[in-house]
């Protein structure tokens, strides 16, 4: 079973400071919420009526992008952060996007704005969260520390497919998703609670009837935890033999 570490410890720092006890399947609403996350449904979420909502907020947040359908959104800010869900989805489907959602604030967002506090000060803050820019000597300690003071994150580009419109984003979305397994389905307890967790089926029965995914992204995680085997090495395969 492969579980990354940073997922794990993620994941594991999230419920212990939410300091909220949830049965399987996890609903989220009340842990989220004490990380600064609150939860928006909105009835056929699309990029059009994102925007509408940002601009009536008064947030100056340009998009720019095709209006197209959306399962979840998100938009931080000043430590807080707001999850747009569409209603129009299943309840597991819901949950799998709120996660989702989730850890792009813990990981793409929180996690990078503790690292300016830790690194720049308190003060950098005001140019992370956009009310400044930066100062001439903050320039240069952010260079100094490897640490990006200014954040903008869009990851809404998609080409005609539908999939990430570049390897960046990509790799952010799959993240995420690994993240999101992580919160819902920890890994260590699939393996202490799930009979027969090595064979795929049984595995994705599990993590569809115990944790509540979704049976796409069921799918999806057990190729994760049990990957398929390639072609074996022929040398290696003689070596085992030979011991």
């Amino acid at each position: 079973m492969r579980i990354p570490v940073w997922a794990a410890e993620l994941a594991i720092e999230f419920w212990r400071d939410a300091n909220v006890r949830e049965q399987f399947p996890r609903e989220l609403y009340s842990a989220v919420r004490r990380a600064g996350l609150s939860v928006l449904i909105v009835a056929e979420l699309t990029l059009d009526r994102l925007q509408s909502w940002l601009d009536g907020a008064g947030i100056v947040c340009e998009l720019s992008v095709t209006d197209r359908r959306l399962k979840a959104a998100l938009y931080a800010r000043n430590g807080e952060g707001i999850a747009f869900i569409d209603g129009s989805d299943s309840p597991d489907e819901q949950r799998y996007s709120l996660a989702h959602e989730l850890a792009h604030f813990l990981r793409d967002y929180l996690k990078r704005r503790r690292q300016v506090e830790s690194r720049l000060g308190t003060a950098a803050l005001d140019v992370f969260d956009g009310h400044r820019p930066p100062r001439p000597q903050e320039r240069l300690d952010s260079l100094l520390r490897f640490t990006q003071i200014g954040h903008y994150l869009h990851l809404l580009d998609r080409d005609e497919r539908g999939n990430p419109a570049n390897a960046t984003i990509a790799r952010v979305e799959e993240d995420a998703d690994r993240l999101a397994f992580e919160i819902l389905a920890p890994g260590q307890h699939i393996v202490t609670n799930v009979p027969n967790w090595r064979k795929r089926n049984a595995l994705i029965a599990a993590l569809v009837d115990v944790y509540g995914l979704p049976a796409p992204q069921a799918s999806r995680y057990a190729d994760v935890l049990i990957p398929k085997e390639g072609p074996s090495d022929p040398v290696l395969r003689k070596l085992r033999i030979l011991n």
